[in-house]
């Protein structure tokens, strides 16, 4: 599956997670970004700094809304979708 790239001078992926439903892939990088694309489609949903750190770990709620996130020593939640209608 190719994805489209998040813009981050040499971040690399240290974490994944798919939803339960798979139509949503998270990516967590080295520097604390955290991305999340549709599957099939590869659509950027998300992309956010969430740590100041990398990201060890995510997993997503199980109605795909909520991503917990987890550093080394810090952990976040971020916000998914519903996706927005323009």
């Amino acid at each position: 599956i190719l994805l489209p790239t998040v813009e981050s001078a040499a971040a690399k992926v240290t974490a994944l997670a798919f939803d339960r439903t798979g139509d949503l892939l998270a990516a967590g990088l080295s520097e604390g970004t955290v991305a999340v694309w549709t599957n099939p489609g590869g659509d950027l949903t998300l992309a956010r700094t969430q740590l100041s750190g990398l990201i060890a770990s995510l997993l997503f709620s199980g109605n795909s809304e909520l991503v917990a996130i987890a550093g080394r020593t810090v952990s976040a939640l971020s916000y998914v979708g519903p996706p927005a209608v323009f």
